[in-house]
């Protein structure tokens, strides 16, 4: 991140994502509340980027590296969310907008998560660079399901 103060935004914007429970709801609402998501961080980082959604349906829910395809076109400036709708592969697109060192995206997306998302955290593991969910706790009504890559 490019400061701290930008640091602190960053994880409020998360936070506002965890309140709106970003993992409820039909497609097209879990959709608007990632585009509330985008549009906060563009106006924290004084940013125009835009964000297309390829193929996204339930289909791919609580499918294992299904957002794996997703990536940023630094030349378009275009984040592409690509098959499922994923909080950690988000936030591994921006800290690839913020020209983030990719050596360190997963981890920082891996710490970021795991102290915005602390229930849902301990279910990730890293399975080589793919942050995957151990155990599906979806039916626990006090867990926050994890919606990961």
């Amino acid at each position: 991140m490019q400061n701290i103060e930008k640091e602190a935004s960053f994880k409020e914007a998360l936070k506002k994502l965890k309140q709106s429970k970003a993992w409820r709801g039909t497609i097209d609402e879990r959709i608007n509340k990632f585009r509330a998501l985008h549009n906060d961080l563009n106006a924290i980082y004084g940013l125009d980027i835009k964000l297309e959604f390829i193929d996204v349906s339930e289909q791919f829910n609580g499918m294992q590296g299904a957002s794996c395809l997703s990536g940023y076109n630094s030349q378009t400036k275009t984040i592409y969310i690509v098959c499922k709708l994923s909080v950690i592969t988000f936030i591994q697109m921006w800290l690839k907008v913020l020209e983030y060192d990719p050596i360190f995206i997963i981890d920082k997306s891996n710490e970021l998560f795991k102290e915005i998302f602390p229930v849902s955290a301990r279910n990730i593991v890293n399975i080589n660079g793919l942050l995957v969910k151990t155990t599906d706790h979806s039916n626990d009504p006090n867990n926050d399901p994890v919606v990961s890559g």
